[in-house]
Protein backbone atom coordinates (compact mmCIF):
# COMPACT_ATOMS: atom_id res chain seq x y z
CA UNK A 1 0.00 0.00 0.00
CA UNK A 2 1.58 3.22 -1.17
CA UNK A 3 -0.17 6.43 1.36
CA UNK A 4 -1.30 6.09 4.68
CA UNK A 5 -4.01 4.94 6.79
CA UNK A 6 -6.86 6.85 8.00
CA UNK A 7 -8.88 5.79 11.39
CA UNK A 8 -12.05 7.46 11.65
CA UNK A 9 -12.99 6.03 15.55
CA UNK A 10 -14.95 7.79 18.17
CA UNK A 11 -13.27 5.46 21.33
CA UNK A 12 -10.26 6.16 22.16
CA UNK A 13 -9.35 2.57 23.78
CA UNK A 14 -10.58 0.93 20.40
CA UNK A 15 -8.30 4.01 18.02
CA UNK A 16 -5.47 3.18 20.19
CA UNK A 17 -5.55 -0.86 19.90
CA UNK A 18 -6.35 -0.63 15.88
CA UNK A 19 -2.97 2.12 15.81
CA UNK A 20 -1.25 0.02 17.26
CA UNK A 21 -1.95 -3.09 14.52
CA UNK A 22 -1.76 -0.65 11.66
CA UNK A 23 1.66 0.56 12.90
CA UNK A 24 3.10 -3.15 13.88
CA UNK A 25 1.80 -3.93 9.82
CA UNK A 26 4.69 -1.06 8.71
CA UNK A 27 1.97 1.39 7.85
CA UNK A 28 1.55 4.90 8.86
CA UNK A 29 -1.53 5.87 10.42
CA UNK A 30 -3.63 9.41 11.07
CA UNK A 31 -7.20 9.25 13.66
CA UNK A 32 -9.84 11.22 13.54
CA UNK A 33 -12.52 10.96 16.05
CA UNK A 34 -15.51 11.92 14.35
CA UNK A 35 -16.60 11.87 10.63
CA UNK A 36 -16.48 15.43 10.36
CA UNK A 37 -12.64 15.38 11.36
CA UNK A 38 -11.98 12.13 9.34
CA UNK A 39 -13.13 13.62 6.22
CA UNK A 40 -11.27 17.20 6.87
CA UNK A 41 -8.02 15.02 7.48
CA UNK A 42 -8.59 13.11 4.24
CA UNK A 43 -9.23 16.23 2.41
CA UNK A 44 -5.69 17.61 3.64
CA UNK A 45 -3.66 14.49 3.02
CA UNK A 46 -5.60 11.91 0.95
CA UNK A 47 -5.16 8.54 2.08
CA UNK A 48 -5.10 5.32 0.74
CA UNK A 49 -6.85 2.89 2.84
CA UNK A 50 -9.86 4.79 5.66
CA UNK A 51 -10.91 2.01 8.21
CA UNK A 52 -14.29 3.87 9.30
CA UNK A 53 -16.72 3.26 12.15
CA UNK A 54 -20.05 3.32 11.88
CA UNK A 55 -21.00 4.34 14.99
CA UNK A 56 -19.63 7.76 15.15
CA UNK A 57 -20.94 10.97 16.75
CA UNK A 58 -22.82 13.77 14.91
CA UNK A 59 -22.71 11.97 11.23
CA UNK A 60 -22.80 7.82 10.97
CA UNK A 61 -19.93 6.49 8.97
CA UNK A 62 -22.40 5.77 5.94
CA UNK A 63 -23.34 9.38 5.60
CA UNK A 64 -19.81 9.98 5.22
CA UNK A 65 -19.19 7.24 2.79
CA UNK A 66 -20.22 8.72 0.08
CA UNK A 67 -18.05 12.20 0.70
CA UNK A 68 -14.72 10.06 1.30
CA UNK A 69 -15.34 7.86 -1.97
CA UNK A 70 -15.67 11.62 -3.69
CA UNK A 71 -11.95 12.45 -3.00
CA UNK A 72 -9.85 12.60 -5.38
CA UNK A 73 -7.97 9.73 -5.71
CA UNK A 74 -10.81 7.96 -3.66
CA UNK A 75 -9.63 6.09 -0.80
CA UNK A 76 -10.19 2.71 -0.39
CA UNK A 77 -13.20 2.55 3.10
CA UNK A 78 -13.17 -0.45 4.79
CA UNK A 79 -16.18 -0.03 7.48
CA UNK A 80 -15.98 -1.35 10.94
CA UNK A 81 -18.49 -1.54 13.70
CA UNK A 82 -19.22 -3.07 16.77
CA UNK A 83 -22.33 -3.83 16.13
CA UNK A 84 -22.92 -6.30 13.32
CA UNK A 85 -25.64 -6.75 11.09
CA UNK A 86 -26.54 -8.42 7.71
CA UNK A 87 -28.21 -4.89 6.91
CA UNK A 88 -25.23 -2.82 7.62
CA UNK A 89 -22.68 -4.95 5.47
CA UNK A 90 -25.43 -5.00 2.51
CA UNK A 91 -25.79 -0.95 2.88
CA UNK A 92 -22.09 -0.37 3.16
CA UNK A 93 -20.60 -2.79 0.39
CA UNK A 94 -24.16 -1.06 -1.88
CA UNK A 95 -22.62 2.54 -0.80
CA UNK A 96 -18.86 1.91 -2.44
CA UNK A 97 -16.92 0.20 0.90
CA UNK A 98 -14.72 -2.63 0.04
CA UNK A 99 -14.89 -4.36 3.05
CA UNK A 100 -17.19 -5.03 6.76
CA UNK A 101 -15.48 -5.76 9.41
CA UNK A 102 -16.58 -6.58 12.66
CA UNK A 103 -14.69 -5.39 15.78
CA UNK A 104 -12.31 -5.97 17.61
CA UNK A 105 -10.16 -6.48 14.06
CA UNK A 106 -7.87 -9.32 13.62
CA UNK A 107 -4.40 -8.36 12.80
CA UNK A 108 -4.69 -10.92 10.16
CA UNK A 109 -7.87 -8.87 8.70
CA UNK A 110 -6.04 -6.00 8.57
CA UNK A 111 -3.38 -7.35 6.93
CA UNK A 112 -5.00 -8.80 4.15
CA UNK A 113 -6.64 -5.22 3.97
CA UNK A 114 -3.47 -3.17 3.51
Amino acid sequence: MSGHVLLVEDEAAVSASITAQVRALGHAIVTAPSAELGLREAREAPPAVVLLDLNLPGKSGLEVLPELLALEPAPRVVVITANPSAENAIDAIARGASAHLVKPLEPAQLERLL
